[in-house]
């Protein structure tokens, strides 16, 4: 093989969606003849396209040439290129229901990217001018899918309880955590079949005892004041003299009016605290991810009436307020399609 040329402008091209139906010639890369040994032949020229599920990793638009005898190529003229190829995205937000949501791949899809917050906690009395919770974690990465398959989505809330919520547990004078988001391969939300979750902040404390701390990974923020609950880890619920987290929850407050916040959920939730205290944030999981990012939420702020921000606020596909304090979480999939 005496010629190599690698068509790097297919890919761009491929990349900013736009269409795969150019000439050869237009990728030949001329080269000065005094740095040539040979030359190029059409009748020798070879090309290799690979498949397009391997895109990300191998050029597309190889060619390879050898056994040339004169010194100048001569234009080639398209007579093999495969069929016009038409990418485009399809994106998909998900926002807090409730309930467990549902994702159907489209056909010609074998990648997704997904972005998820998990949900900021609340603080006394659900009301932000009081102590604050702490806000939600940040997610993002790939995942290798087929066509035409199904994943579940939770889409955490901010003031409800419940798995279909996120896992969000009940806090001082409803001081509750925030609720995790996350993506599943089954309809039922379990650690088993979860594949990647944003944590959740945990709540805040009573009469300004104390803040909730932010989701996050590898685990969450710690609550602050005296005792305050601790952050979930990737193997166990945050810590509490009172009430720990546990799988995908948060661990309860006390709903007295000397009540601390509840913890967020997460993979394992934040532990909460019965007496003043802030909350732990739940934990994040980058589960089976490809190229996974994570950004962790914020402790709540000392200040009260600040709302603080989730991780992740630099994305392009993050929308105020989500998973800001005393705000729901928020998920986005993007499906890459050729056709």
């Amino acid at each position: 093989m005496s010629g190599f040329w690698d068509a790097s402008d297919i890919i761009r091209r491929i990349q900013s969606q736009t269409q795969f139906n150019y000439k050869l010639a237009e990728f030949v890369q001329t080269q000065p003849t005094a740095n040539l040994s040979t030359c190029i032949a059409e009748s020798n020229i070879k090309i290799n396209y690979k498949s397009y599920a391997e895109r990300n990793n191998i050029a597309l638009g190889k060619w390879y040439a050898n056994g040339c005898t004169t010194t100048t190529p001569s234009p080639i003229v398209n007579s093999g290129m495969p069929r016009p190829l038409v990418i485009t995205q399809e994106v998909t937000a998900f926002f807090y229901t409730n309930t467990v949501q549902t994702y159907s791949v489209p056909g010609n899809t074998t990648l997704l990217e997904v972005y998820l917050w998990g949900g900021g906690g609340t603080g006394q009395n659900r009301n932000i001018n009081l102590t604050q919770g702490g806000s939600g974690g940040f997610v993002s990465g790939s995942i290798n899918a087929a066509p035409y398959s199904r994943y579940y989505v939770i889409v955490g809330g901010f003031a409800n309880i419940g798995l279909n919520s996120g896992g969000s547990s009940e806090g001082g004078t409803g001081a509750r955590g925030g609720g995790f988001t996350g993506i599943f391969s089954g309809s039922s939300p379990t650690q088993g079949n979860a594949i990647a979750i944003a944590g959740a902040g945990g709540g805040g404390g009573m009469n300004g005892a104390g803040a909730g701390g932010g989701g996050g990974y590898p685990a969450g923020g710690a609550g602050t004041g005296s005792g305050a609950g601790g952050g979930g880890t990737q193997t166990e619920g945050g810590t509490s003299s009172t009430q720990a987290g546990s799988a995908l929850q948060g661990g309860s407050g006390n709903t007295s009016d000397n009540g601390g916040g509840g913890g967020g959920g997460g993979y394992f939730g934040g532990g909460g605290r019965l007496t003043g205290s802030g909350a732990g944030g739940g934990s994040s999981y980058l589960g089976s991810l490809i190229n996974p990012y994570y950004e962790n939420g914020r402790q709540g702020s000392g200040t009260p009436g600040t709302l603080v921000d989730p991780g992740g606020t630099s994305n392009r596909y993050w929308r105020a307020p989500y998973g800001r304090t005393f705000n729901d979480g928020y998920a986005v999939i993007v499906a890459t399609i050729a056709r």
